[in-house]
């Protein structure tokens, strides 16, 4: 996706997070187990190397993890 702004990209990344913790999960007939999720984003500013943005989201998914898991972060 491209020419999204840091609001919606955090908007969607939450509706993923949200969806994914509310969504029953089965470990068999009888079990259930808690899934969630931490996601890390980041918007490309401009600079000529794409690595940098990753990195960027790279380390808004560990900050979010930092921050208790089961979150957004957007860089």
């Amino acid at each position: 996706m491209t020419g999204i702004e840091a609001n919606l990209l955090a908007h969607k990344a939450e509706h993923i997070r949200a969806s994914v913790h509310n969504e029953v999960h089965m470990l068999n007939e009888r079990e259930r187990v808690a899934v969630t999720v931490s996601i890390g984003g980041a918007l490309h500013d401009g600079h000529p190397d794409f690595q940098r943005c990753i990195e960027r989201a790279d380390a808004a998914l560990y900050e979010a993890k930092q921050q208790g898991r089961n979150c957004v972060v957007i860089a």
